[in-house]
C-alpha cells in the first residue's frame, strides 16, 4: 500500500511539475493547448523580426497570435461538427496532395544519400565515351537475350583484336539495318556521344562508363536498350557550365587565313570585331561570337576538350574539325557547386530514373519484415523428415491462364474460373490470392514481342506483391513517420478552413444583400473626402467623354474629322450616328467598318491617357494615335463625389466580411468555450 502511494505522490508531483513549466494557456472546445505548442507554431511567425521588437512588441505580437490561434480552433471545431472534413472535393484534393507527398517516404532514405553521394563524386568528372549497342528488350524470351550477349562478346573481341572501333560500330549499324529497316539510321557520330556526367545517361550504362579509364574497353553492359560495349575516350574534371565566344571558318578557307586572324588576336585585336568581320557563323557572328552559356555535354568534343585547358579570357590556338576551323575564347567557367546545393535537385533526379529501385528495393524488404509479410508460393508445408517439401500455394493456375493476348495488352480472364483459392501472399492480417493477382494483371499488361509467357507471369507476380506492400506501408505512413502525419494534417486543416471560411463568411456575406446595404449605409456616412485613407471610397473629377479614333489619318484628315464630329455634337446627334457620318466620309477610301470607332466613357482625371491634364474641361480635342488620331469630346466635369454601393463593392464587401466574421468568432467563442489565459501569456519570454 505505502509502495502504490510512493508511486501516485511521485505521479502527481510530475502532473504538478509539467503544469508549472508549461501550463495551458489555450482551452478550447475541451482541447487544451500549452504553452510549449503555443511557441512552437508562434515563433517560426516573428523570427525575422526578433531582433528589432520592444519586449512590449513581443508581449502584443503573442497575445494577438493567442487570439488567432484561438479563433482557428473554434473554427477548426465547428468545422467538423458541420462536415466540412468529409466533404468529397476536399478528400481528393487531400488525396492528391498525400500522394504527391508519400513519395519520398516510401524509399529508403539511407540508400538514396549513398547514390547521391555516388552520383556527386562522378559528376567531378565529363565523360567522353562511344558505344556499339546490340538491341535486346529485358523482356526477351531467353535464347534471344543471351544471343545478343554472345554477339556483344564477339565485337568487343575483334575490337580487342586490333580492329577500329568506329569501323566495327559502322559495320554494326548497317547490319542492324539490314536485319530491320526500323532500326535507327546511323548518324554522323558512329557512337560517339560526346562529354557526359550521372543522370544524363541511363544508369546501368552510366556505372559501366564511370568505372572505365580512359582508352579501356568495357565487357556487355545491359540497360533496357539491349548490350552496350563502351569505349571511354576521355575524362576531364567537372567545370560546369561555360561560355565562349569563337570564330567559325567553314571548310574551304586556307590555314594561312586562320592563322592570320590568330595572330592579330594575339597582338591585341578585339575578338568581336574579328568575329564579325571573319567568323562564317552568322547567328553568333554579330554578337561577337558570343554563345549562349552551355553545359560541357552540349559543347561539340573538340571545344570541350579545348575549353578545360583554358583560362578565362584565354584565346587558344586554331584547331580543325570535320567542320572546318575554328579559334575559340572562354569568357566564363562556373565552379563546382556543394552537395547541399545541389541535393534537391540530386534527389528529384534519382527519382526519375533506375537509381530509385535501390532505395525502393530496400524499403519494400523493410516493410516487409515490419508487416508480417509471408509468400506461400515459396513457403514449404510442414511435412515428415525427408518428405518432399510442397508449397502451401502455387501460381500454376495462374500461369496456365497466359496466353500471346498479353503482348498486345487485350489479356482478359474471368476471374470467378479460378479455383485454386489459397493464399498466395499475407501481409498485415490480409492475405491475396490468384483472383487478385489476375486482377493486377489486366491492369498493368506491357505491349512487347517475344515473350516467355511463364517468365511474364512470374514477374508480373512479383510486381503485384511490391504494388501490395507499398500500399500496405503508404497506408501506415501516418502511424510509422510523424512528419509525415503533421504536414497531412496541417494540409487537411487549411483545406477545411478555407471552405469553411468560403461557405460561412465569404459567400455569405456576398448573398447577404440586405445586409451589405446596411453595412455601406453606416460605413459611408463615415467616410470623408479630405482623408487620405479615405481616398479609395471616393471617385476623383470624372469626365464625360465621346471619343472617336479613326485608324489611319491618310483616309480622313484630323481637321475634317474635327470639323464634323463639332457639327454632329451641334446637331444633338449621338455618338453612333457621328461616327457614321465620318464613315461616310471616307468610305470611297476603305471598305473597313473599323477605321473610324466611337465610344462613351466617364474618365477619371488621374490614370487615364485619353485627354491630356491641359485640356481637362468642357472642349473638343484631337491626339495622335497609333497610325491615325483620335477626337475627344469632353462633354462635362464632375466634381468629386462618394462611390455608390456597387460602385465600391470591393472594398465595402471586405469590410463586411470582416464583420461577418466578427459576429461568427463571437458565436463560436460561446459554443466551444473558448478560453485564453492572458496571463499566462503575458509571463512568458522569449
Amino acid at each position: 500500500m505505502k509502495k502504490i502511494f510512493v508511486i501516485v505522490a511521485a505521479f502527481a508531483a510530475m502532473v504538478s511539475a509539467r503544469a508549472q513549466h508549461d501550463p495551458v494557456v489555450i482551452e478550447v472546445a475541451g482541447q487544451q493547448i500549452r504553452q510549449s505548442e503555443l511557441m512552437r507554431e508562434f515563433l517560426p511567425t516573428v523570427e525575422r523580426g526578433l531582433d528589432t521588437m520592444s519586449r512590449a512588441q513581443k508581449r502584443q505580437a503573442l497575445q494577438d497570435y493567442a487570439t488567432l490561434l484561438a479563433d482557428f480552433r473554434a473554427k477548426l471545431a465547428d468545422a467538423r461538427a458541420l462536415g466540412f472534413d468529409n466533404d468529397p472535393s476536399l478528400l481528393n484534393e487531400l488525396a492528391g496532395y498525400r500522394q504527391e507527398l508519400a513519395a519520398p517516404y516510401l524509399i529508403d532514405s539511407t540508400a538514396l544519400d549513398s547514390l547521391m553521394r555516388e552520383s556527386y563524386e562522378r559528376n567531378r568528372f565529363y565523360l567522353h565515351a562511344a558505344h556499339i549497342l546490340v538491341p535486346c528488350s529485358y523482356v526477351d524470351v531467353p535464347d534471344d537475350t543471351l544471343r545478343a550477349y554472345r554477339h556483344a562478346l564477339d565485337l568487343r573481341a575483334r575490337i580487342l583484336g586490333g580492329e577500329d572501333f568506329f569501323a566495327v560500330s559502322r559495320e554494326e549499324v548497317a547490319r542492324q539495318r539490314k536485319d530491320n529497316p526500323q532500326a535507327p539510321k546511323p548518324g554522323d557520330n558512329e557512337g560517339d556521344l560526346g562529354y557526359f556526367t550521372a543522370f544524363n545517361m541511363v544508369y546501368p550504362f552510366e556505372c559501366g562508363a564511370y568505372a572505365l579509364q580512359p582508352g579501356e574497353l568495357s565487357m556487355p553492359v545491359r540497360s533496357e536498350y539491349g548490350y552496350h560495349i563502351i569505349k571511354l575516350i576521355d575524362r576531364l574534371e567537372w567545370y560546369g557550365n561555360v561560355q565562349f565566344a569563337h570564330i567559325w571558318f567553314t571548310e574551304g578557307h586556307r590555314q594561312s587565313e586562320v592563322d592570320s586572324v590568330y595572330a592579330r588576336l594575339l597582338r591585341g585585336a578585339d575578338f568581336g570585331e574579328m568575329a564579325a568581320q571573319f567568323s562564317d557563323e552568322n547567328s553568333t557572328s554579330a554578337q561577337g561570337g558570343v554563345m549562349p552559356e552551355l553545359p560541357l555535354n552540349r559543347v561539340l568534343p573538340d571545344y570541350a576538350a579545348l575549353l578545360h585547358h583554358l583560362g578565362v579570357g584565354q584565346v587558344a590556338e586554331p584547331i580543325r574539325t570535320r567542320y572546318g576551323w575554328h579559334i575559340v575564347k572562354l569568357l566564363k567557367r562556373e565552379e563546382m557547386p556543394p552537395l547541399s546545393t545541389l541535393a534537391s535537385s540530386y534527389r528529384q533526379r534519382m527519382m526519375r530514373d533506375q537509381r530509385r529501385e535501390m532505395p525502393r528495393r530496400n524499403f519494400i524488404a523493410q516493410a516487409k519484415r515490419r508487416f508480417g509479410f509471408v509468400d506461400y508460393t515459396v513457403t514449404p508445408q510442414p511435412s515428415r523428415k525427408k518428405a518432399k517439401p510442397v508449397m502451401m500455394a502455387s501460381l500454376d493456375e495462374l500461369i496456365a491462364s497466359a496466353n500471346d493476348s498479353l503482348l498486345n495488352r487485350k489479356w482478359t480472364v474471368d476471374t470467378a474460373a479460378y479455383t485454386d483459392l489459397r493464399p498466395l501472399v499475407a501481409l498485415d492480417g490480409r492475405t491475396y490470392n490468384v483472383r487478385d493477382v489476375a486482377a493486377y494483371v489486366m491492369g498493368h499488361q506491357r505491349r512487347g514481342g517475344k515473350h516467355d509467357l511463364r517468365e511474364y507471369m512470374l514477374g508480373q507476380y512479383n510486381a503485384f506483391v511490391d504494388s501490395v506492400v507499398l500500399a500496405c506501408a503508404n497506408a501506415h505512413l501516418e502511424e510509422t513517420e510523424p512528419e509525415f502525419a503533421a504536414v497531412v494534417e496541417d494540409y487537411r486543416r487549411g483545406l477545411m478552413i478555407f471552405n469553411y471560411n468560403d461557405q460561412m463568411i465569404w459567400q455569405k456575406a456576398a448573398r447577404d444583400t440586405a445586409g451589405y446595404m446596411a453595412y455601406y449605409a453606416r460605413e459611408s456616412a463615415t467616410k470623408r473626402l479630405d482623408n487620405p485613407a479615405d481616398s479609395i471610397f471616393f471617385w476623383k473629377e470624372r469626365a464625360r467623354v465621346v471619343c472617336f479614333t479613326v485608324a489611319d489619318s491618310s483616309l480622313l484628315s484630323p481637321d475634317q474629322a474635327l470639323k464634323w464630329v463639332k457639327k454632329g455634337m451641334k446637331k444633338g446627334l449621338t455618338s453612333g450616328e457621328i461616327r457614321d457620318n465620318l464613315r461616310a466620309r471616307l468610305s470611297s477610301k476603305s471598305n473597313s467598318l473599323l477605321d473610324v470607332t466611337s465610344s462613351v466613357m466617364q474618365l477619371e482625371r488621374a490614370g487615364q491617357n485619353i485627354v491630356a491634364d491641359a485640356d481637362w474641361r468642357p472642349g473638343t480635342y484631337v491626339y495622335p494615335y497609333k497610325h491615325g488620331y483620335r477626337v475627344a469630346v469632353v462633354q462635362h466635369i464632375d466634381p468629386p463625389v462618394l462611390k455608390r454601393a456597387n460602385e465600391a463593392r470591393g472594398y465595402y464587401l471586405n469590410g463586411y466580411q470582416n464583420e461577418v466574421e466578427r459576429q461568427l468568432l463571437d458565436t463560436l467563442e460561446t459554443r466551444y468555450q473558448v478560453k485564453i489565459d492572458r496571463n499566462a501569456i503575458d509571463r512568458i519570454s522569449y
